[in-house]
């Protein structure tokens, strides 16, 4: 895995963790909470559309 991949994994685990916290702290109803694990997984399918692009030659680095 690149570095930038590496540093969007990090993120991303970050992320979770810090939504798992917001959600516990203000409930699982909020609007914008549900709004920022949408985006944790558009940048989870960002890392794993790359994996796959590279592993099976899409990218000719």
């Amino acid at each position: 895995m690149s570095k930038r991949g590496q540093i969007l994994l990090a993120g991303v685990i970050i992320s979770m963790i810090m939504s798992f916290v917001l959600h516990l702290m203000f409930g699982f109803g909020v609007l914008g909470l549900k709004l920022l694990d949408l985006l944790i997984i558009a940048i989870w399918g960002n890392i794993l559309f790359g994996i796959y692009k590279r592993k099976n030659g899409v990218f000719n680095d």
